[in-house]
This record gives C-alpha cells, sequence and structure tokens, in this order.
C-alpha cells in the first residue's frame, strides 16, 4: 500500500505541477485579454455608432458578428481555465487518496 502511495505522488505530482502552470498561464493570459477585450469593446461602441448615423446596415451586421465572435472566444477561454483548475483539483484528491 505504502509503494501504491510513494508511486501516485511520484507519476502525478510532476503531472500536477505542469497542471497548474498551465493553469496560472491560462488565467495570465485571460486576465490580460479582458483588459484588451474592453478596449475592443468600446472601440465597437464607436464603430456602432458611426455605422448606424451612416445607415451602413451591412457594416453593423459584420460588427455584431466580430462582437459574438470575440464574446465566445472570451468564454471558451474562460471555460479553460475552469476545466484546468478542476482538472488540478481532481489530480490532487487522487494523490491524497
Amino acid at each position: 500500500m505504502l509503494m501504491l502511495r510513494i508511486l501516485k505522488w511520484i507519476v502525478l505530482f510532476p503531472v500536477y505541477l505542469v497542471v497548474s502552470f498551465i493553469t496560472f498561464v491560462v488565467n495570465l493570459i485571460s486576465g490580460l485579454g479582458i483588459v484588451a477585450v474592453s478596449v475592443f469593446y468600446l472601440f465597437m461602441v464607436i464603430v456602432f455608432a458611426m455605422t448606424i448615423a451612416r445607415h451602413a446596415w451591412t457594416e453593423v451586421a459584420i460588427a455584431v458578428a466580430m462582437c459574438f465572435a470575440v464574446y465566445v472566444a472570451t468564454f471558451l477561454v474562460g471555460s479553460v481555465g475552469a476545466v484546468l483548475e478542476a482538472v488540478g483539483e481532481w489530480i490532487m484528491d487522487i494523490i491524497m487518496a
């Protein structure tokens, strides 16, 4: 039993460290991305105002599609971060069991 516990530590602890590092990087990029996305949305408000004033509905539709794509990308990055955190907790639970 002791050998199995030591083997779990030897095999799974480096995996846990790698997953934790990747989670840290994803959270860091996500935090920086939030600032960039905020600036992008501020710019898009100006674009919406200008295109609606010119009655350029095709450009409005393109801008809406761009905003939706950025929203989906932001959601996916957040989801990846959440999944990585769950995997890290799951690996630590296995190590500690």
